[in-house]
């Protein structure tokens, strides 16, 4: 590998980042991840900016007109106030200038100040997914990402929508996160074994949220929607669960074992169809 071949959507690995992911072996460098300016932060910029020269203004023409009026000074305070805000917004980037996330085929570093943190795929214990959503005129948008990672040791690494393309960079986690643990999940969901997600269980029985079981064949539906995932029973009008994804460790993996079970089950039932219907 040469350091100056990889280069994705002009992200450069920087030559600490390349020594780093040679030295722990984490393959091809591939990706790279920078504290910017994104439209969330543009938008709330240039409205403090807004807001706070507009109190500032009105603050000011009330001296020159009807004299320091009552609420002068807190006018004028809160107009202060939001202009300090959007110069911290403004200044994001530069704050954060040493944060970085560098992705590679087999895992990925963390660099912010003088610490390196080092993760691979394979060493990834556990992620939490939690997403802020925007209601707003009948739609929903999501407005931010927080993904917290722990590894096997037991270090813990949380990133946020600090990073421009954090959703991006969430995709590929949950993608090789759930490429390393759903074949042992499988395996142990084989072996007769209860696997634990959060609040929620997995067996041979169905799933599990603590207090009632709920049998494969009575399931209708798991799915996900916004920042929920909602589980419904055959039969029944109300959900037999509504919990928030980020309260469920290893989201992904519990998605993907569903519909693996779920997937193996209809396979089977096909199977014994086609086997009675030999019979006859």
């Amino acid at each position: 590998m040469t350091q100056s071949a990889y280069s994705l959507q002009n992200e450069q690995f920087s030559p600490e980042a390349f020594q780093v992911a040679s030295a722990y072996q984490l393959g091809e460098p591939q990706e790279a991840f920078h504290v910017k300016h994104t439209v969330t932060t543009v938008a709330w910029g240039i409205g403090t900016a807004v807001g706070g020269a507009t109190m500032i203004f009105s603050a000011l023409q009330t001296i020159g007109s009807t004299g320091e009026g009552p609420g002068f000074i807190l006018v004028l305070a809160m107009g202060i106030l939001l202009l300090i805000l959007s110069i911290l917004t403004w200044l994001l980037p530069l704050f954060y200038r040493s944060w970085h996330i560098y992705v590679c085929s087999n895992g990925f570093l963390f660099m912010h100040g003088q610490q390196i943190e080092v993760s691979r795929w394979d060493q990834i214990e556990a992620i939490w997914q939690r997403m802020k959503i925007d209601h707003r005129n009948g739609t929903n948008t999501i407005t931010s990402y927080k993904y917290t990672i722990r590894r096997q040791d037991g270090a813990q690494i949380v990133l946020t929508s600090r990073f421009r393309n954090i959703a991006r960079f969430g995709q590929r986690l949950r993608q090789e996160v759930t490429n390393c643990l759903l074949p042992r999940a499988i395996d142990e969901y084989n072996a007769g074994q209860t696997l634990t997600f959060g609040p929620l269980s997995i067996n041979s029985a169905g799933i599990s949220n603590g207090k009632n079981l709920l049998p494969w064949q009575q399931i209708k539906s798991v799915d996900e929607k916004d920042s929920t995932l909602w589980i419904k029973k055959a039969g029944k009008w109300l959900d037999w669960a509504n919990i928030q994804i980020a309260k469920i460790p290893n989201f992904c993996v519990f998605m993907a074992l569903v519909r693996h079970v779920q997937s193996t089950s209809c396979r089977a039932a096909i199977n014994r169809r086609h086997y009675a219907a030999a019979l006859v």
